[in-house]
């Protein structure tokens, strides 16, 4: 049986406990919680933005509750399940490596699983997630299982702002636009006005410019909540 989210999510908190600064779920996870039906993997691939002043002290809590510092890019499986040659696996770590430059990997197995279950934990400083409890409004965030999760506005907003300051292509940038256009801005019917407010002109502009005019063919049966789906594609292959 696989890990629920809860339990999931309970491990990481549990680690974290008494972390100073408040910690937000970021990328996939977050989106799952939104209804986006991403098909979870034996890798539960958690991605969590902290302060930045506070990505040492994360750290440390997670190391210390069992949690394993990797040096791997996080765009490689946890468990190698997935066999790749090198060239591909050298062409995902540089698709990554912006990514990669400002996070931290860790990873929990759990040895009481029967299938080897794996948490794969990134730690993010808000500068580069482009989000924070302290400088976004609070009502832009929900609380859930000690974490904050971001309501779709706020999510989407940090998403284009990420995808401005880089990467310049690869998998990490389609993964980028496939969650802001995508599950987000078609997916939850956000408004052509949702990033009137953001404070980059960058991010706005990309979104006119880039994520408002993409189309995506439905794909059948649709999941309620969505409006056109590709059921089990991760990183789009157009762009």
């Amino acid at each position: 049986m696989n890990l629920t989210l809860g339990a999931v999510m309970g491990t990481v908190h549990e680690a974290l406990a008494g972390h100073p600064y408040s910690v937000i779920v970021w990328g996939e996870e977050a989106l799952r919680k939104l209804g986006a039906p991403i098909p979870p993997g034996l890798d539960h691939e958690i991605m969590l933005v902290v302060e930045d002043r506070g990505m040492a002290d994360a750290g440390k809590r997670l190391e210390e509750g069992k949690f394993q510092h990797v040096p791997w890019s996080f765009g490689i499986d946890a468990e190698r399940r997935t066999p790749m040659d090198a060239a591909t696996t050298n062409q995902i770590m540089n698709d990554f490596r912006s990514f990669d430059q400002w996070t931290e990997h860790y990873v929990f197995r759990r040895k009481d699983s029967p299938r080897n279950e794996t948490i794969k934990v990134a730690l993010i400083p808000a500068t580069y997630a482009n989000i924070s409890t302290e400088r976004d409004p609070i009502g832009d965030f929900d609380k859930l299982f000690g974490f904050y999760w971001p309501k779709p506005r706020r999510l989407m907003i940090s998403f284009v702002k990420t995808l401005v300051q880089g990467p310049i292509a690869g998998c990490w940038k389609r993964l980028l636009i496939m969650w802001a256009a995508y599950w987000l801005y078609r997916g939850k019917k956000l408004p052509a006005t949702v990033m009137d407010n953001c404070d980059n002109e960058m991010a706005r502009r990309y979104f006119e410019t880039c994520i408002r005019p993409m189309e995506f063919a439905p794909c059948l049966p649709l999941v309620e909540g969505m409006d056109n789906q590709f059921v089990g594609v991760r990183v789009p292959q157009c762009f």
